[in-house]
């Protein structure tokens, strides 16, 4: 016979760390692929992100 408490036990030792990389998945691509967290101005100060962001 299985456990119920053993089944609850694994799940969370698979969900937790799914749930980690997942969240660090989502804060890479924004980091990477958008300007969410970036400076305002890019092209070293030549053109605000504002006006890149109007352009793209």
């Amino acid at each position: 016979m299985t456990n119920g408490k053993c089944r609850a036990g694994l799940g969370r030792k698979v969900v937790a760390p799914a749930l980690a990389v997942a969240v660090l998945a989502a804060g890479a691509h924004l980091w990477l692929n958008t300007n969410l967290f970036g400076p305002t101005d890019v092209c070293g100060g030549l053109v605000s992100a504002d006006s890149a962001d109007t352009v793209l």
